[in-house]
């Protein structure tokens, strides 16, 4: 398995996905939010995100 990629790149430092996964026509795919910014201790959501789940 190793360390997660998105996207074919390592993740970042802070990196944290909040949403549901729903099954679409090249696989699973998690739709929600993205969020990789940390201000003062607190996790600042920006951007909503959609990934297709690669098992391979």
């Amino acid at each position: 398995m190793g360390e997660l990629r998105v996207d074919g790149k390592p993740q970042p430092e802070y990196f944290l996905l909040s949403g549901f996964i729903l099954s679409g026509c090249m696989g699973p795919v998690f739709l929600g939010t993205r969020t990789t910014d940390v201000v003062k201790g607190a996790a600042l959501t920006k951007y909503f995100a959609a990934y297709v789940i690669d098992y391979g």
